[in-house]
């Protein structure tokens, strides 16, 4: 036996309505190469100021990506890199279900570098630093990358 619910139709409209694409461009995408599909897809997003809509416009790109170029890949993730905490604008509730499963989020400014003493988290940092701090921790990148890379690794 099939349960159905009745909605009373005074409390919805019924439209059709027309959506227009508007165009994207995603950060950046690592994807899989063949052979690895059962891999995820990460789209790769970063945002230095808050954006009320920013997640409505990331989830939208992610799924025109989907119907327009369907990788094989079921599995996929967003991640968001942030400069600041500050700078994420709270997603509407109708997103939790994919922010639960599908969504990572990284704050620069709230990165480790006393554990992590990497080039690349070094790097990112440059983008939360003040101008001054930013010379400073440049030139030790630069220094850092001068003793750690061989000629081969360039």
């Amino acid at each position: 036996m099939v349960n159905l619910i009745l909605i009373p139709i005074s409390t919805r409209l019924f439209t059709a309505p027309e959506i227009k694409q508007q165009s994207f461009r995603l950060d950046g995408l690592f994807s899989t190469v063949e052979g690895f599909e059962n891999e995820p897809l990460y789209f790769v997003e970063l945002q230095t100021y808050k954006d009320e809509e920013f997640y409505e416009r990331l989830f939208g790109e992610i799924f025109v990506y989907f119907r327009q170029y369907q990788p094989a890949n079921s599995d996929w993730y967003a991640v968001v890199i942030y400069d600041k905490r500050i700078h994420e604008a709270p997603p509407h509730p109708r997103y939790r279900f994919l922010i639960e499963q599908h969504l990572r989020c990284i704050y620069l400014n709230e990165l480790d570098t006393s554990t992590d003493n990497s080039l690349g988290i070094g790097i990112a940092k440059l983008f939360t630093e003040t101008p001054t701090r930013a010379t400073s921790l440049a030139q030790q990148l630069i220094n850092q990358a001068k003793e750690n890379l061989t000629d081969e690794h360039l």
